[in-house]
């Protein structure tokens, strides 16, 4: 990824969204990615491309019921993923068909897991830690001068 001066030399936007599945509590082992969704959009907001892929977790192969109900993700398509190695090299091809972006989250969980889960499969972090990246969430608290965090549904 090319470094970017200023938000004026922008050519694309990247809607990020993840989805991970693990135990968040009774586990010593990590939450893992099982899902990257994104969504292109040119400097002047028209959508352009997506990216889907879903990732066969290493420590919870099998989906949590919270997970199963949120996302409606069945349990085959899991068992029949590439795994993370695979599917992050896909994506970081994918998104560097821009030449300069902004990856844009809703909270910071989704770029926190992706480099997570990097760290995980110990790969390098560097391209994940440099990545311009705008919290949509904190920017809607910020402005509607709210304290408590809000769902996307919300």
């Amino acid at each position: 990824m090319r470094s970017i001066k200023s938000e004026a030399s922008i050519t694309d936007y990247i809607i990020l969204d993840i989805e991970f599945n693990g135990r968040k509590f009774a586990s010593d082992k990590p939450m893992e990615v099982i899902e990257i969704g994104a969504v292109r959009l040119t400097a002047d907001y028209r959508q352009v491309d997506e990216f889907s892929a879903l990732i066969k977790p290493v420590y919870f192969s099998k989906l949590n019921s919270f997970i199963k109900g949120k996302t409606g993700i069945p349990q085959e398509d899991i068992d029949a993923a590439s795994g993370f190695r695979t599917v992050i090299a896909d994506f970081i091809r994918w998104l560097d068909r821009s030449e300069t972006y902004m990856l844009l989250t809703w909270g910071g969980e989704d770029l926190k897991r992706i480099i997570y889960d990097t760290r995980m499969h110990k790969l390098d972090d560097s391209y994940w830690m440099k990545a311009l990246a705008f919290d949509l969430l904190k920017g809607f608290l910020r402005d509607q001068k709210l304290t408590n965090d809000v769902s996307v549904e919300a």
